[in-house]
């Protein structure tokens, strides 16, 4: 039977195989075949862990030129962004794809992981050139850094009351953090609240006082 393929023409093939995923890479004996079908299989099951599976017989030079396993072992190289880990343990590739998991749940959460070996490239950070694993806060115009995971959550519930809180009109800063309001004195000094109607330069210093300057506005607009 003639396949149709132009690089079969004239070669007198028999039976042969075509790797739909190699280009159409002719395969002349099943059992060949059967051990190409596996090695899709493998690097496949690799990649769905993030990794990039070369078998002994691969050419990975032309991705990681300066990889020492090339041509020599089985070795499974991470495709994450600016992660250039190499293994040759499955154990290992495991343990590793865990690391980017925990890391992207992390960031789902609006927050960013450096471990101690990574430079976080923020030299405001008090934990920058400690060499300590820190977090940041990813969200727009939060400069928030700490070191203990636990604070996680605590950190993210002040974001979701900041939120309900500039619905109703008030902006809370927290003792730690730099008002951005000019010449506030209480930057720094105090956790306080301001109100962020047009015209209206009232800080507060307990959520106590919110209903009731709220509902001063309330009655002025009805006004």
């Amino acid at each position: 039977e003639d396949c149709g393929k132009e690089q079969c023409q004239g070669k007198g093939y028999k039976e042969h195989f075509h790797c739909l995923d190699c280009s159409y890479r002719v395969i002349l004996r099943k059992e060949e075949m059967i051990r190409h079908f596996k090695w899709h299989k493998k690097r496949d099951d690799s990649l769905q862990h993030g990794f990039l599976r070369f078998s002994p017989i691969d050419d990975c030079s032309n991705k990681f030129a300066s990889c020492t396993h090339n041509g020599k072992q089985t070795h499974y190289h991470c495709i994450q962004p600016q992660c250039s880990k190499v293994y040759i343990s499955t154990s290992d590739v495991q343990m590793h794809a865990n690391y980017h998991r925990k890391d992207s749940a992390i960031i789902q959460e609006g927050f960013q992981r450096f471990r101690a070996t990574e430079d976080c490239g923020t030299q405001s950070c008090p934990f920058y050139s400690q060499r300590t694993t820190h977090f940041h806060c990813r969200r727009e115009g939060c400069s928030f850094t700490f070191k203990n995971k636990a604070d996680m959550e605590k950190h993210k519930t002040y974001h979701q009351k900041d939120e309900m809180l500039a619905k109703d009109g008030f902006k809370k800063f927290m003792k730690y953090e730099h008002c951005s309001y000019p010449e506030c004195r209480y930057s720094k000094i105090s956790n306080h609240i301001h109100c962020i109607r047009e015209g209206c330069d009232y800080v507060l210093h307990s959520t106590g006082q919110l209903f009731s300057h709220k509902r001063k506005h309330e009655r002025r607009d009805f006004e």
